[in-house]
């Protein structure tokens, strides 16, 4: 009871409101009484039917007969105030249908398209219809005369076209959505546009321009200001500001004022006004709603660039924690292995499964690096220290890292050096992991008693270019496959990957980092079963850099040192703290080991340490924490990260919080023992 209370009181609002906004189009009616070029209600109608509902139907039939009921000529004809009324009723209802079928309804105005619909398909064929009947009533009941049809028919159309373009828009618009709560500086600029349309509405429509053609110039500055509107304030300010200047334009004009006025022929005045705001409004509407779809977009994109960064982060949390929670376990593993390997009392079985057990674990580690590098590709993330690099040393170094398995296997690996200058400005550790990649993968793909060259010459104009070629007499690629070799995951098809194991991602991550240093890698083979060739070409370092000093290439063997070197070692996995206390011992270092800082700082209190090897997730801390305690205590201990995490930015945190070395794990025991001594060398030099 109390919603249809609440209809009643709405359907007697609208009838009033309806009524009011007739009287005040009537008295514009210039060339016929029933027909004028200014009429508010079928916007309003229009309105009424898309906000409240097709429910209002009667407020518009009441409304439009009560109008023309008091008209002094429709008066005496109730049968044609009856058909008028039913013909804008039927106007609204028609348009509210059509706006809600091809438009969206009260969204209509959101979009530029939606826009283009309601106009073509609902305002106008509804408008059409309503004046069509209004005039047919009055040209049948012989109110006016059927010479005059078409005038009146088009004045009678012309209202309530531009009705719907500007006063439905209004309503719709501004009461369709919520407002929302603007800052101090855009109210101000808003109070700073309606000031200046009012003035320049006052100017341009409600001065006499017979008498001031100076201010002729003066009237197409709306323009200027529908689109400020619609630029700053979207479709409410666009309509808004339409509506502003309609009112002083139709108010100037009546008063014969303005550019619109014709002399005389007020009707035609007003026609020409209307056409003219009617067009303006429309245009202002559509540069609104497309400056909204472009702002809407752009919000769109940016959340979207937002939430895919989010998820970037999140994947490169995942994936430093995948790599952390993987390579620990594995640390133990390959230094059990490692030590193991030394004990020459094994028997020789034994000692092969040791062996197998260690180059399984070194796989997976590379596994974990492989996916660790990718992920840095697909985000821009890697970058390259760059220095002056001999290529045969690395290409030495990576010789020594597969000799085991070239042995195990009978391959005959020869190197040719022919190049004469093979110098380049590259990163020595990502080089040197291409050169592993195609050599481990010669040897991978070769059979027992195959053969591998490795191959370095110079081309290009003053020797410009190095090439290093790796051929081998292995499984060959097939020529469909050779397109997809740089993929990522793409081994050759699945029976390789099943026969031979891995990711498939060596190659690609090799063909990234060799693009970096401004270089190309290519593969070929002469089919199945032929082998392959990969050709790596680099750039050759300007003569005059060569003075710069070389950071010798790794190698893969254990480097003992005498040196009484005392290590502090924290590690809270116990079988990783207990394996590698043990290999560092007999390595000759003097090791105290800790399983927390707690204990870690305990043993500081005791003794003196050369250099402190820290995991980074401690439980509840981490190693950034203890070197930050060990800081806070005065003293100067040169740190080295032992850590699973291995993204990029756990090296720029390491760096950060003052370690000296960030080592990944599983670590190989000569890498440790090295770092170790270079980093207490380091300290040594500097004191």
């Amino acid at each position: 009871m109390k919603w249809n209370w609440q209809r009643i009181v709405w359907l007697g609002v609208l009838t009033l409101v309806y009524f009011w906004m007739g009287k005040l189009g009537l008295r514009l009616a210039f060339f016929d009484e029933n027909a004028s070029p200014v009429w508010p209600p079928t916007g309003l109608a229009l309105a009424a039917m898309l906000l409240l509902g097709y429910w209002v139907w009667p407020a518009i039939l009441i409304g439009a007969f009560w109008v023309n009921w008091t008209t002094t000529q429709s008066s005496h004809a109730p049968l044609v105030c009856l058909a008028i009324a039913l013909g804008n009723t039927l106007e609204a209802v028609l348009g509210a249908m059509l706006t809600r079928r091809f438009a969206k309804g009260i969204a209509a105005f959101d979009r530029a398209g939606d826009m283009w619909r309601y106009v073509l398909v609902a305002a106008v064929p509804s408008t059409i219809l309503s004046a069509s009947i209004g005039v047919c009533a009055l040209m049948i009941a012989r109110l006016d005369t059927w010479d005059r049809f078409l005038t009146v028919w088009l004045t009678w159309w012309t209202g309530n076209l531009i009705s719907n373009l500007i006063v439905a828009p209004l309503l719709i618009i501004w009461l369709g959505k919520r407002l929302k709560r603007c800052a101090p500086r855009r109210l101000a600029e808003a109070g700073l546009l309606l000031v200046c349309t009012i003035v320049l509405s006052e100017v341009m429509f409600g001065v006499s321009f017979e008498t001031h053609s100076e201010l002729y110039p003066v009237t197409p500055l709306g323009i200027p200001l529908l689109l400020w509107a619609g630029f700053r304030f979207h479709q409410r300010g666009a309509i808004g500001t339409a509506a502003v200047m309609a009112a002083f334009a139709v108010g100037g004009t009546f008063r014969k004022f303005g550019p619109f006025w014709v002399g005389g022929h007020a009707n035609d005045s007003l026609l020409l006004l209307q056409m003219f705001m009617g067009t303006v409004t429309l245009t202002a509407l559509f540069v609104a709603a497309i400056v909204a779809e472009r702002e809407e977009l752009f919000e769109r994109e940016k959340a979207a660039r937002a939430e895919a960064q989010r998820a970037n982060q999140a994947k490169d949390r995942f994936l430093a924690m995948l790599s952390h929670e993987l390579r620990t376990p594995l640390t133990p593993v390959l230094l059990t292995a490692s030590m193991l390997e030394k004990n020459t009392d094994l028997p020789d079985a034994s000692l092969a499964d040791v062996r197998l057990i260690r180059r399984n674990v070194e796989l997976e580690a590379r596994l974990i690096d492989d996916l660790l590098d990718l992920s840095r590709i697909t985000n821009g993330k890697m970058s390259l220290n760059r220095q002056s690099i001999q290529v045969q040393t690395l290409i030495d170094a990576v010789q020594n890292m597969i000799d085991a398995e070239v042995k195990a296997k009978g391959i005959s690996l020869r190197i040719e050096a022919r190049a004469t200058q093979d110098w380049v400005d590259a990163d020595a550790v990502r080089l040197q992991q291409v050169l592993w990649n195609i050599l481990k993968n010669a040897v991978k793909f070769t059979p027992e008693g195959g053969e591998i060259a490795v191959r370095t010459w110079n081309e290009g104009e003053d020797s410009a270019r190095l090439l290093v070629e790796v051929r081998d007499t292995g499984i060959g690629i097939k020529p469909e496959l050779l397109g997809g070799l740089f993929t990522p995951f793409d081994q050759g098809g699945f029976h390789t990957t099943q026969r031979f194991g891995g990711l498939g991602l060596g190659l690609t991550i090799s063909k990234a980092i060799v693009d970096m240093h401004g270089g190309k890698i290519v593969a070929t083979s002469d089919g199945e079963g032929r082998g392959a060739t990969f050709t790596l070409t680099l750039p050759v370092l300007a003569t005059e850099r060569l003075a710069v000093p070389q950071t010798p290439a790794v190698m893969a063997q254990d480097i003992a040192t005498d040196s009484p070197i005392s290590v502090l070692l924290v590690e809270d996995h116990e079988d990783t703290l207990r394996m590698l206390r043990r290999l560092l011992e007999h390595a000759g270092f003097a090791v105290a080991g800790a399983i927390s800082i707690g204990t870690a700082m305990t043993l500081l209190d005791e003794k003196r340490f050369d250099v402190l090897v820290s995991d980074i997730g401690l439980g509840e801390e981490s190693g950034y924490d203890l070197l930050r305690q060990i800081r806070a205590r005065g003293i100067e201990l040169p740190g080295i990260a032992l850590t699973g995490f291995g993204m990029d930015q756990d090296l720029a945190q390491s760096r950060m919080a003052g370690f000296a070395a960030h080592l990944t794990k599983p670590v190989e025991v000569w890498r440790l023992t090295q770092t170790i001594r270079e980093v207490t060398t380091a300290q040594t030099s500097e004191t």
